[in-house]
């Protein structure tokens, strides 16, 4: 049984819980339950960060330190969860939740660069979870109004987009040493690892193929940004090592790749808004494509080396 600080309530339960006041228009009740499951979350993770680094260098295995600080807050991610699944506007955006999991603080651990990374590692795994249930549902406007959200991770006043920080989406120092491919087979297996997360995906098929459908979406948006800077005379010459949304959800295969590229194709118009709101045009895109796909595939070659990995998705604009 994993050692977590015992205030930590269950996730499913408060998901339930939501449910129930959704159901019965209680907005009263989900503040209330709100900040009750954000007290206990934040205490959680910080009496759990105390435990593991104020005794001093003893930290052992770090994903195991993730897996028990995902579990701390595991109920304000299902709460948050179910907020998105409402459908209803005061409660589907949960941009403050991602914020303040980035900003919980404590002085005592403040000055660990251990406990900043933990905090990066929770915002790449909210997001994911966010972003995967926004693409099950077809609100893809709502996902990329989160990836959009512009950070500083480092206080150096270089504000951000999600998408454009690396620790945000999968290099992770905690999670296979910054190695992006380990950082998406750790929030790929999370149905099969984390049970509270069956109430809210129907299976692990559908799961995977909503967090792969989220980080293509965030692939083609990546590339209407490229397009953009292209224009201002500000490209990035060597695109092979600086791609900042990782290809690596192409690992999960043709079928469930196909898929993820067929639940983008069933909301055209949303999707549309991927270049269309950086001010690109669909001509432009598709202009851009095959030289942008030849950079991915040396991205590509360069992460896996000895194994062979398949754009799967290159066909995305003759079937759209």
């Amino acid at each position: 049984m994993m050692n977590v600080p015992a205030q930590v309530e269950c996730a499913n339960r408060v998901y339930s819980e939501a449910i129930d006041l959704v159901s019965a228009n209680n907005f009263l009740g989900w503040r209330q339950l709100s900040k009750r499951v954000w007290l206990n979350a934040r205490e959680s993770l910080v009496q759990l960060g105390q435990n593991e680094l104020l005794p001093g260098p003893r930290l052992g295995n770090t994903e195991d330190f993730v897996d028990k600080a995902v579990e701390s807050i595991s109920p304000l991610i299902s709460l948050a969860l179910a907020g998105v699944e409402s459908g209803i506007e005061q409660l589907r955006d949960q941009k403050s939740v991602f914020l303040d999991l980035l900003s919980v603080s404590d002085p005592d651990l403040n000055p660990f660069l251990t406990w900043e990374r933990l905090r990066h590692t929770l915002g790449y795994v909210d997001h994911s979870l966010h972003g995967a249930l926004c693409l099950d549902m077809g609100q893809i406007d709502l996902a990329l109004d989160l990836a959009r959200v512009k950070v500083d991770l480092y206080r150096a006043e270089d504000f951000r987009e999600v998408w454009e920080e690396i620790p945000l989406v999968g290099w992770s120092q905690l999670i296979g040493e910054n190695d992006c491919t380990e950082g998406w087979k750790y929030i790929a297996s999370a149905y099969e690892r984390w049970d509270w997360l069956s109430p809210i995906f129907a299976d692990d098929l559908k799961y995977r193929t909503s967090l792969v459908a989220y980080y293509m979406a965030l692939h083609i948006h990546e590339l209407a940004k490229a397009i953009v800077l292209r224009r201002q005379g500000e490209s990035r010459t060597n695109f092979a090592s600086n791609l900042f949304v990782p290809l690596t959800f192409v690992s999960e295969g043709r079928d469930i790749n196909e898929r993820a590229m067929s639940l983008l194709h069933c909301h055209p118009e949303a999707v549309t808004t991927l270049w269309s709101s950086l001010n690109v045009t669909r001509a432009d895109m598709e202009d851009s494509w095959d030289n942008w796909l030849g950079e991915c595939q040396v991205w590509l070659n360069s992460v896996y080396k000895s194994s062979c990995q398949e754009v799967h998705h290159k066909h995305f604009f003759e079937n759209f």
